[in-house]
C-alpha cells in the first residue's frame, strides 16, 4: 500500500489502562504475544533508561538500566523489551534497533547535529511542545540542544552494554515483571509517526494485516510515566526534546544509513 493513501490517522486505538500494559519498542513488526495492544517507546522501557543516562550524565551501564527499571516497577510499570526473528546471541544481537544501535545513535545525535536541526527545526520542536503546554523560544531550544549534547559525550565515553546482554540480564533479574515480545518478519515501515495522545496508540498488528508498516512514538504517554521519576519541569521539557532528536537519530540510523529514503513524518494529535 501506498504511503500516501494511508490514513495512518484510521490505525490508531484505545485501550483502557494502556500505561499500564508493558511497552514495546516503536519497530513496526508484528509480534506474538497476549497484549494486542501496547504503548511504544523507543526500545520499550529502554527509553527511560536512555533519557535518564544523559540527563543525569550517568553512564549506560547495567547499575543504570537495573536501577530505572527497578523505579519504574516501583511505580506499578512492568518493564517491556523486544527481541526480533533476526536475535542472535553468538553476534550479540538482539533484533532490537534502538537497544542493539544505542552507541551509534548517540554518536549520530552528537556528531550531526546540521542534519538533526535540518530534520527537525525549532519550529517542529516548538509546535510539540505546545502541547505539553510549554511555550519555548529559539534560544531556549538552542540552549536545550546544548545540553544534551555535552552530556551525550559523557554518556558514550563510558561504552554500552550490548543488546541481547541488556535483555538476557533483564529477564534474568526481573522475571514476570518483565515483559519480552518477539517481533516477526522483516523491516517495511513507511512512515515515521508521532503520537501526541495518552489515550490511544498505533495498532500495529491491524497495520501489518493490512499489509502496510511504521515506527510509532507514543510522546505523550512516556511523558505521562515519566513524571513518575523526580524530575524538575525543565528536565521533563528537556526529555521530551531529549526524544524526538533520538528518534530522528534512530531513524536515520535504522533507514537512511541503509541506504533507503528518508521516511515522513506524520504527527496524530487523537
Amino acid at each position: 500500500m501506498k504511503t500516501n493513501k494511508i490514513n495512518w490517522s484510521n490505525l490508531f486505538s484505545k485501550r483502557d489502562q494502556l500505561q499500564f500494559v508493558p511497552p514495546n519498542c516503536v519497530d513496526g513488526r508484528a509480534w506474538s504475544n497476549k497484549y494486542d495492544l501496547a504503548p511504544q517507546f523507543l526500545g520499550g522501557s529502554f527509553h527511560f533508561v536512555v533519557v535518564a543516562s544523559i540527563l543525569w550524565q550517568k553512564a549506560l551501564d547495567w547499575f543504570m538500566i537495573e536501577s530505572v527499571f527497578k523505579q519504574l516497577n516501583s511505580f506499578n510499570y512492568k518493564i517491556g523489551l523486544h527481541r526480533g526473528s533476526h536475535k542472535n546471541a553468538e553476534l550479540k544481537v538482539s533484533d532490537c534497533g534502538f537497544v542493539d544501535n544505542i552507541a551509534v545513535i548517540l554518536k549520530v545525535l552528537k556528531d550531526n547535529s546540521d542534519y538533526i536541526l535540518k530534520s527537525l527545526p525549532n519550529r517542529k520542536i516548538k509546535s510539540v511542545l505546545k502541547s505539553f503546554g510549554a511555550g519555548f523560544s529559539d534560544y531556549e531550544i538552542d540552549q536545550i540542544r546544548e545540553k544534551n549534547k555535552k552530556a551525550l559525550a559523557f554518556v558514550l565515553n563510558k561504552g554500552v552494554l550490548s543488546g541481547d546482554k541488556i535483555i538476557a540480564k533483564t529477564q534474568d533479574v526481573f522475571g514476570n515483571q518483565a515483559v519480552i515480545y518477539e517481533l516477526e518478519g522483516e523491516h517495511r515501515e513507511q512512515a515515521v509517526l508521532l503520537n501526541l495522545s495518552e489515550l490511544k496508540t498505533f495498532d500495529t498488528l491491524k497495520a501489518n494485516q493490512l499489509g502496510c508498516q511504521a515506527f510509532n512514538l507514543d510522546l505523550k504517554m512516556f511523558y505521562k510515566i515519566l513524571k513518575n521519576f523526580k524530575l524538575t519541569n525543565e528536565q521533563l521539557l528537556r526529555s521530551v526534546v531529549l526524544s524526538l532528536v533520538l528518534y530522528q537519530a534512530t531513524e536515520k540510523v535504522l533507514v537512511e544509513d541503509k541506504g533507503k529514503k528518508a521516511l515522513p513524518m506524520f504527527v496524530f494529535k487523537g
